[in-house]
């Protein structure tokens, strides 16, 4: 069985969902498990750009998600703490982290490393431009890099959460709202290294990619060679 847990069911996390499920569904005959985790509730502005409908407003994100899904996918309405990560991640599963706050994000980067099999993939983008990271650990070692490796962003976020408490959509410093377009790529991405994870699962054939990025207006693709440095535990 797969188990994936998807953190965030906003901008991102909510595009994602269904194909997601499609893929899940296709790849394991439905023997499969899909774990939603958002603590935050829908609000009018999220309609432009977040699947979900006016009569969701109010309601707490995966369970609106959940409830718009195929089967009966598990939802958790709260936002990820310590407790809740300790208590829900496990061995072999695949995280998604569809959020815009570095504190979830180092919280499940150093979960990550407590695991021996484990999975998380990284979306992210601002207005106009996506990116995603996948980290791979098996057997205890890390077969690609962390998501914090070489990124300071991780001790100095760049995010302003509000005063209510974490938020998966918050702005950025810069001030510049996310888009749907830049939401469906970081989208895609997730979803092409989720089949990426896959692979290496079953080819045992090197990753292809550990980081890569997107930007729309250019038009361009591309990301670091994570092959080149370092000791080889990208720790």
């Amino acid at each position: 069985m797969i188990r994936t847990i998807l953190i965030g069911a906003g901008g991102t996390g909510s595009l994602l969902a269904r194909p997601l499920q499609h893929y899940l569904i296709a790849l394991t005959k439905g023997d499969y498990e899909l774990v939603i985790i958002d603590g935050d509730h829908v609000e009018r502005k999220n309609l432009a750009r977040q699947m979900f409908h006016p009569d969701d407003i109010l309601a707490n994100k995966a369970e609106r998600l959940g409830a718009s899904l195929l089967g009966d996918p598990i939802t958790i309405p709260h936002f990820l703490d310590e407790t809740l990560a300790e208590d829900t991640l496990r061995d072999h599963d695949r995280v998604i982290l569809a959020v815009d706050n570095f504190d979830v994000r180092s919280l499940v980067d150093a979960i990550a490393i407590r695991r021996s099999d484990f999975t998380v993939i990284n979306p992210g983008n601002e207005q106009w431009t996506a990116t995603c990271q996948i980290h791979v650990r098996r057997d205890g070692s890390n077969v690609t890099p962390r998501i914090s490796y070489m990124h300071d962003e991780f001790d100095t976020p760049m995010q302003v959460v509000p005063t209510d408490g974490p938020d998966c959509a918050v702005r950025t410093l810069t001030g510049e709202e996310q888009t749907i377009a830049a939401n469906m790529m970081a989208a895609s991405m997730a979803l092409n290294a989720m089949v990426q994870v896959t692979e290496f699962d079953a080819n045992k054939k090197d990753m292809v990619f550990h980081e890569t990025h997107f930007d729309l207006v250019k038009g361009i693709a591309g990301g670091p060679d994570w092959r080149e440095g370092g000791d080889g535990t990208w720790a």
